[in-house]
């Protein structure tokens, strides 16, 4: 059974946040720890009568990602972003995370190489 307040905030992400309508691409993406919410996302959007494309993130693996990859890497933008970058009619978005503070040793160098390969995503998107 699924946690009601979880049921009822993904029914307001669909239909009032989102206004989520038949035919939509709704590109729903969040971290592996949302997961219950996610599902429940899913279920509303689909029940809307859109079309669904779900991304699991995982927030370890981006941590490898952020700490370990070379500057190409970490600007890489995969061909699954840039699609639900530019053909999504619907974008939902949950972020969620079990340790607020595992970047905080991080270079922030870093961070910008890969927040400068996004940017052309947010533009599309916006």
């Amino acid at each position: 059974m699924v946690d009601p307040r979880i049921e009822k905030l993904a029914r307001l992400l669909v239909e009032y946040s989102a206004e989520v309508k038949v035919g939509d691409k709704v590109r729903l993406s969040g971290e592996l720890i949302a997961l219950p919410l996610l599902r429940e996302t899913y279920r509303y959007a689909v029940l809307a009568g859109a079309n669904v494309v779900l991304q699991i993130e995982d927030e370890y693996a981006a941590d490898i990602l952020a700490r370990h990859g070379n500057d190409e890497q970490l600007s890489f933008i995969t061909p699954n972003a840039r699609w639900m970058a530019d053909d999504s009619d619907v974008s939902i978005t949950i972020r969620a995370t079990q340790n607020t503070r595992r970047r905080s040793s991080l270079d922030p160098k870093r961070g910008i190489i890969s927040d400068k390969a996004s940017r052309a995503l947010a533009k599309t998107r916006a």
